[in-house]
This record gives C-alpha cells, structure tokens and sequence, in this order.
C-alpha cells in the first residue's frame, strides 16, 4: 500500500524528515477497525502520537465512538469518513478500506502502537531541541536558566508518559483508598501521606495527601513564614523524606536563623547581631542591650548541628517560575529517591510566563501549574499565599475565603485552605487613646482592660481551616512563641524542643 508522507514540506537536500513509522500506523489502525479489542491493546497512545495527520483524526473519532461504549467500523463512521478533508487529503474512504486490507490480524497490535509511540518520542526530543536552540539564537533577552528548565522539564516529562496510574476502574480505586486507610490506621497516627507535625492541624486534615495542594495564608505579620516552616521541618523528621522550601522573600541563612532561634529561645535579632535586649538594671520598663555568652554560641553550635541532620532543602533563587521549581525538584527526588513536601512561599512571588500577564492571569497561571507539579511528582505541595487588605478594614479580623488575593482560581485548587489568626496582632494596634471629656479613671480602666486582653492572647494563636476537601473545617487552636517566631500544639510542653 502507498504510504502517505507526513513531512513531505520538509523534504529538501539538507533536511531529513523527522522520525515516524506510518507501516505501523496503518497496520494498527486496520487492526482495530477489524477487532476493536486492538484498541485495548494500547492504552498507551494518544491521537497526536501519530505522525500522519488522517491518522491522528482517524484515531480520534475511533476513540471517540468505543468512549462512547460504540462497536467502530466503517460503517458507524461513514458521515464522519465521507465530510474530513483530512482523510481526503490521502485518498478518502477508499483509504480506509485499503487500511482494512492491509490488516492481517490483532496479535501484533502492541507492537504497532510501541513503534508508534517511539516514533512519537523521537519527534518530541527533537522539537525540545530544536526550540531550545531556537530560544538560544533568538537574542530576546530570556535567561539561560529559563531555557535549561523547560528543555529539562520536557525531556523529564517525557520520560514519565503514562509512569503514573491515571485510568482506575472503581473497584481498583476503591481498594486503594482501603488500603490507605488500613495503613493509616496500622501506623497509629490517623493521617495518610505526610504528616504537618502538629496535632490538631493533621487531625483536621488527615496529613497532606500525595499530589494535594494545600494553602496556608494570612495578612503580613500573622507567622506564615513560621508555620510553613514549622510544617516543613516536622514533616521532613517524622516522614525521614526530604522537604524543598522555596522561599521568595527571604534568604536560606534567613530562614535558617529562624531555626536557630526555635532551637535555642535566641531571638533572631540576637542571633544576627550578636547582642540580645535584656531588661535593664539602672530604669524600670527599659532595656539594655547585651552581648551573648559563651553559654549562647554552645547553644547556637548544637542548633547547627540539629540542623545539619535535616531533609531539608531550601531554595531561595528570587521569582523563580514553575518550570524552575519543577527542575529544582525532580532534581532533589531523583537524588534522593522520593519527596516528601514541597513548599512555596508565596505563591505571588513566582513569575509568570510573561510579565505582560495581569495578576489574575498570572495567579491563575502559577497555580495551575503548582497544581500540576504535586500531581506530576506525587508529592504534597503545601502554598502560602497573602490576604488582600480587606479583612484589616472589618471588625471581625478572622479571614474567610474571599479574603484570599486574587482568589477564584486558588480556591478552586485548593485541596484545603487554612488561614492563620492571632488576635494579639491586632490588639497591639489598638491601644486606647483618652477619649475627648473621658475621665483619667475611665481611661485608665479602659486602657487596663486592653492590657489585660494583650496579655491573655499574647501566646495563643489560632489556625482556622476553612476548606477542606476530605473532611469539615474547623478552627485549631496553636500556641504562638514570638521571640522564636515559633508555632506548637497547646498540648508541647512550653519551651520544649521545636522538631
């Protein structure tokens, strides 16, 4: 049978056409239009696998109709065979007809469609190529790092087609989620997938489910950064995997401080000068800067040391896009056999593809391809993201899902949303002013009251979850340690060790 030439435009003395097996495709789609269980054969290939362009279509609408629960011959695709300019373009339905003499049979079906797929592969790694070399020519300004990460990315991608299970019948799928459970329960901790490390937020959510994407948000100042990396530290002990922090606002040696500080009760300003505040000797209510002890660099050493042992791997390349992050990251689980977190803090710090996006489409989408990455690597993203300046105009400062910036497309995602509250963060704002014809002892009763209420939620903060796709949301109180920018459970001793 004549073969039709799918690169023919690109016939000329210095060009070789691009890979492809059109015998294989012919005896492939014969096959199945004699015994549409060819078709079952090779769940593996998609339309665009195929390199002729009738034959992308031709397999198409075979796909179409068996999805539709249809038995495909000829026949049930007469309107469709008789009206395509594709299939014109080889020869019309008489095309077709030679496709079914050529058949000789469904055993060698796989084989066909694994030729196809090679093929297919083959094409693909020179189209990666080829628009890298093009991006390297081009003189447009893009970063060499950019170029590397998507060839990377497509290259890995590639690598992975149909790795992962994405077809389960529902009994298959049902027994996977049994057995999830079992293993949840046999392991005594109630969770599937990686642990938070803190009690109550794992007994809300039920840990952080392979591929789920988990948001954590809240206006500045509220401890995002701390809880983020509380999560990440503590999952990365109890799961023994490593975690990857990207971190868009601050540094590694930044956010290593912060450890430190969780470790020894330094503050993190003690920390970077080398001088901690004290209360002073010579005037009540003042203090009095100090340096630290030999005692105070013994405790940072053992710190460091506590640190050293950590999965933890942090990246801190500003305005990274998602296509680096997925580099960094399948870098790290090819290393180190398995991820077990990725955290992105925050998600407004990424770059879009263009800068010329507006936030929303920007927002939309960094998102998406966040979303993508957890399912891609099978791992648990975990998102901090702001609060728009709204929820500082009410008086009810606890944050509800519209308060998320540029949320429709986040909160849509989201596997689970959980917003961080502490209410001494507002209060410290509000301290009173006397009021015009306001009594000195009205004032100072009024002014005391605030002190008192300071002084009550000064540890206590709360995490409100406020969607949650495998359960109800609920608020989960947590103890909040300033001075170490530390959250825990009510439940840790206070001052106890922080992982």
């Amino acid at each position: 049978m004549s073969q039709p030439d799918p690169f023919a435009g690109l016939r000329g003395d210095n060009l070789v056409p691009p890979p492809s097996n059109v015998d294989a495709e012919q005896a492939l789609l014969g096959a199945i239009l004699t015994n549409n269980k060819a078709f079952d054969l090779t769940p593996f290939l998609r339309p665009e696998m195929f390199a002729v362009e009738a034959h992308r279509w031709l397999y198409q609408q075979i796909k179409r109709q068996i999805e539709a629960g249809i038995n495909v011959t000829p026949v049930t695709l007469r309107n469709e065979l008789l009206s395509s300019p594709q299939l014109e373009a080889v020869g019309g339905i008489g095309y077709v007809a030679k496709l079914l003499d050529a058949c000789v049979g469904i055993i060698n079906a796989p084989d066909y469609g694994w030729a196809i797929k090679d093929a297919w592969e083959r094409r693909t790694i020179l189209d990666l190529t080829t628009q890298a070399r093009s991006e390297v020519l081009s003189g447009e300004g893009l970063q060499t790092g950019d170029i590397l990460h998507r060839l990377e990315t497509g290259l890995l991608d590639l690598a992975g087609v149909e790795t992962k299970r994405t077809v389960w019948s529902g009994g298959d799928a049902a027994a996977e989620a049994i057995s999830e459970a079992e293993s949840a329960f046999k392991s005594g901790s109630g969770i599937i997938g990686a642990s938070t490390g803190f009690r109550g937020l794992d007994d809300a959510l039920g840990g952080l489910e392979e591929g789920t994407f988990n948001v954590i948000a809240g206006r500045p100042g509220q401890g995002k950064t701390g809880a983020a990396l509380g999560v990440a530290v503590r999952s990365a002990v109890q799961s023994g995997l490593p975690t990857l922090y990207w971190s868009g606002e601050m540094s590694a040696k930044s956010l290593t401080r912060r450890l430190i500080a969780a470790w020894t009760g330094i503050s993190v300003n003690a920390i970077r000068t080398g001088y901690r505040e004290v209360p002073s000797r010579y005037s009540d209510g003042e203090t009095e800067r100090v340096k630290l002890t030999q005692r105070d660099f013994d405790a940072l050493v053992e710190a460091e040391r506590a640190i050293h042992k950590l999965p933890l791997f942090i990246c801190d390349q500003s305005a990274i896009s998602v296509t680096g992050l997925q580099a960094v990251a399948r870098g790290l689980a090819r290393k180190h056999g398995k991820l077990g977190l990725v955290v992105v803090d925050y998600l407004d710090l990424m770059s879009a593809s263009s800068s010329r996006l507006e936030q929303t489409a920007k927002t939309t989408e960094i998102s998406q391809g966040l979303l993508h990455t957890g399912k891609s690597l099978g791992v648990p993203m975990l998102i901090l993201q702001q609060l728009n300046r709204e929820v500082d105009k009410r008086d009810d400062k606890r944050p509800t899902l519209s308060d998320l910036r540029n949320s429709g497309q986040i909160e849509q995602d989201a596997d689970s949303v959980t917003f961080i509250y502490r209410e001494h963060y507002y209060l410290s704002k509000q301290k009173p002013e006397r009021r015009e014809r306001e009594s000195e002892m009205d004032f100072l009763d009024r002014e005391s009251r605030w002190r008192d209420q300071l002084e009550e939620t000064k540890d206590k903060a709360e995490f409100l979850n406020r969607k949650n796709r495998h359960g109800e949301g609920r608020d989960i109180p947590m103890r909040f340690d300033g001075p170490r920018t530390w959250f825990s459970d009510p439940s840790e001793k206070v001052g106890a060790r922080p992982w």
